[in-house]
C-alpha cells in the first residue's frame, strides 16, 4: 500500500505543491518486478492517476534500483491533462514491512518540471 509522496522541486520560485496526498497500492510478483497504480495530488495541483510497471534488476541488500514505465495523466501542459507515457529511474529500499521509493523526474521544456519525490508504504501481507 502507498500512502504518501511527498516532493522537492528543482526550480522552487514558482508556487508548486511538494505535499502530493496519495494512495495507491503496488505488487511486487518477482523480486525485480511489479506492478503499481494509484492516484495522487500533482505539483500544479490537479488529480492524477498513474498504471506502471517496475523492473529493478540491481540490488545491494534492501536497495533496488531500475525504472518504472507506465502511463500518467492529470498534467495539463502534457497532452492536455490526458493519458501520457513515461519512463523513469526508480529506487526503493524495503526493510520487513516498510519501504520507501524515491525517483527523480526531469524537466520537459514548459511541460513538466524537474522534482525528486519520496513514496512512503507498507506491506499488508
Amino acid at each position: 500500500m502507498n500512502a504518501g509522496l511527498i516532493s522537492h522541486h528543482l526550480k522552487t520560485n514558482q508556487a508548486f505543491n511538494n505535499d502530493n496526498h496519495c494512495y495507491g497500492i503496488e505488487y511486487r510478483y518477482s523480486t525485480t518486478q511489479g506492478i503499481s497504480a494509484g492516484r495522487f495530488y500533482n505539483s500544479v495541483r490537479k488529480d492524477t492517476q498513474y498504471v506502471v510497471w517496475s523492473w529493478q534488476p540491481v540490488q545491494f541488500g534492501v536497495l533496488h534500483l531500475g525504472i518504472m514505465m507506465g502511463g500518467i495523466d492529470g498534467y495539463p501542459n502534457m497532452n492536455n491533462g490526458g493519458w501520457f507515457l513515461a519512463a523513469l529511474p526508480v529506487a526503493t529500499i524495503e526493510y520487513q514491512r516498510f519501504g520507501v521509493n524515491f525517483t527523480v523526474i526531469p524537466t520537459i521544456q514548459d511541460r513538466i518540471y524537474g522534482v525528486a519525490s519520496i513514496q512512503l508504504k507498507i506491506k499488508l501481507y
